[in-house]
């Protein structure tokens, strides 16, 4: 494996275990970070860090010289509003502006089977639909990815000893963890031939609601006794009267508890492969 790739966003929660995958895959990885120094910690032996400014597309042009992929790990923060500037819309724009400027071979993006299927106004998946609009009027061979629930997104979900579950989850979700995605994204990379464009649906090997996968989680949580705790949406609703933080999540929430999500990642296992990490798995090997 000689193929270089930069990883923009890889200290997040989901950017981490894609960068990891890459790495073990044996690409040359180049990461670009608002926090150099987290990103030098999380990373140690990735010699390559830079400073990354997504309103700056000349340092954009700089940075992706000589690489073959870029991948982006973007996302609407719970703090954003409609701001005229958005990393995920707007800094989005100016990299693919630079990657066409500097000869990259294709771009990589998550984006979120939600976003995609679920009929909303919300301005938050307007961003995303409109990026993913960006990606392919960009001209540049693309991989663009649409996961299911993150099992990482339990982990977030703790609060001491407790893993706390907002409402009540109507339907199943194909829950995966961010090092099978991150397989499949490292994959991805190796397979798509030249100048073709792909669309891939992530999902899990398990289907589980939300309160499933919590109990799960906390009966097989390696890190001491976990408890789960159920809290009305209603009362998240009034209390994103006064945080925007909130507010955010208990949308996100909603939609999620409320979204059918049907099975769909045949093509992408063929492809890419199966990933094999359950819940109870992903509870038990938590470092």
């Amino acid at each position: 494996m000689n193929k270089s790739i930069i990883v923009i966003g890889a200290t997040g929660m989901l950017g981490k275990p894609v960068a990891e995958e890459l790495i073990k895959a044996g690409f040359n990885v180049k990461i670009l970070s608002r926090n150099v120094q987290k990103a030098k910690k999380l990373f140690p032996e990735v010699e390559n860090i830079g400073q990354c400014d997504l309103r700056d597309k000349e340092k954009l042009v700089e940075a992706f010289r000589g690489y073959d992929f870029v991948y982006m790990n973007l996302s609407v923060a719970p703090d954003e509003n409609e701001s005229p500037f958005h990393p995920e819309l707007d800094g989005l724009k100016n990299a693919l502006e630079a990657a066409k400027e500097t000869g990259i071979k294709r771009t990589g993006y998550i984006s979120s089977i939600i976003s995609r299927d679920f009929e909303t106004d919300w301005w938050v998946f307007k961003i995303k639909r409109s990026a993913v609009e960006l990606i392919k009027k960009s001209g540049i061979p693309y991989a663009i990815f649409y996961p299911s629930s993150f099992m990482e997104t339990l982990v977030r979900s703790i609060q001491k000893n407790k893993l706390m579950v907002a409402g009540k989850a109507k339907y199943k979700n194909w829950w995966i963890s961010g090092h099978d995605y991150g397989k499949q994204v490292a994959t991805a990379f190796k397979v798509i031939p030249e100048n073709e464009s792909r669309d891939y649906t992530v999902q899990g090997p398990e289907a589980l609601t939300f309160n499933e996968a919590a109990k799960i989680f906390a009966e097989n949580y390696s890190k001491g006794a976990l408890k789960v705790s159920s809290t009305p949406l209603g009362l998240l609703k009034f209390i994103g009267l006064f945080s925007a933080q909130v507010k955010y999540l208990t949308k996100i929430l909603e939609i999620i508890n409320n979204h059918p999500e049907t099975f769909m990642a045949e093509d992408t296992w063929k492809e890419l492969g199966k990933p094999e990490t359950t819940v109870a798995d992903f509870a038990r090997n938590l470092k």
